[in-house]
């Protein structure tokens, strides 16, 4: 319930357990949209994106860094904190009923497919996110390119990827914060696109939540812009619902993917 009056002041204290064996609380700044949405804006420096987590976008799970590449990769990384702009908005909606093929029935009249795999019968709320670092970095990318400054773009690219990963990865835990200050628990994130989702929901998403609120745009082939960004929706359910990993690769079919993450067994 305190969590919860907080958001409703505009700010949401989220606990989290660091590397170290002490608990931290971090602040991030919610606005609410006059369409009902929540913006949460976040410093990048908190994102704490790591040369290793860079490396992977930039050449692949079994690229490894020399002492050299590392001290240039941490440059980057610094070039790519001063550039990112991340910030999140999302879109609670209730469900009111549940139709026929597995779709849900919102408040606002809308219909919305119910998650792959998840049991729709405790799903109470449906949640929609879009997440971007900005135009910003994306532009500087583009123009060292031009240059002819390939290295350098390639991995201040991989780097935007990796603080949007980060991100993304912020904006869930946030949400499961929300979800169980209503006592909720929150599910999986699923995108347009992705799996065995359609990309053609990309537009059902964005008539959910007011992602202009955060600069980002949808064109008709169901395309981002800033291309340093990306979306999901998520349920909170009345039951907690069954996680085989929290690593979203080993839910992932594509098995020679170069970027995918192993996970030690009983992870």
């Amino acid at each position: 319930m305190k969590a919860f009056l907080r958001a409703l002041r505009g700010e949401l204290l989220i606990k989290v357990r660091p590397q170290g064996t002490g608990a931290k609380f971090r602040r991030c700044k919610l606005m609410r949209t006059n369409a009902g949405s929540t913006v949460v804006t976040v410093s990048s420096h908190e994102l704490a994106v790591s040369p290793k987590q860079m490396a992977r976008y930039a050449g692949g799970t079994r690229y490894r860094m020399d002492h050299a590449q590392r001290e240039f990769a941490r440059a980057v990384l610094e070039r790519a904190e001063q550039l990112a702009q991340p910030a999140f908005v999302y879109a609670v909606h209730e469900v009111t009923g549940f139709l026929e093929g597995g779709t849900v029935q919102l408040s606002n009249r809308l219909a919305f497919p119910a998650p792959p795999g998840e049991p729709d019968a405790g799903i109470r709320r449906l949640v929609f996110c879009v997440c971007t670092i900005g135009p910003r970095l994306e532009g500087a990318v583009r123009a060292l390119m031009a240059a002819g400054e390939t290295l350098d773009g390639l991995f201040l690219d991989a780097a935007g990827v990796a603080f949007l990963e980060a991100l993304s990865a912020r904006a869930h835990e946030t949400l499961q914060k929300q979800a169980q200050a209503r006592l909720l628990h929150a599910g999986c994130r699923f995108g347009p696109g992705c799996g065995e989702v359609d990309l053609s929901l990309q537009k059902q998403l964005f008539n959910l939540v007011d992602a202009s609120s955060i600069g980002v745009r949808l064109n008709e082939a169901c395309v981002m812009s800033p291309a340093k960004s990306l979306s999901f929706f998520m349920s909170w359910t009345t039951s907690p619902i069954s996680q085989s990993s929290r690593n979203k690769c080993t839910a992932c079919g594509l098995t020679d993917c170069p970027y995918r993450i192993s996970v030690p067994a009983g992870a």
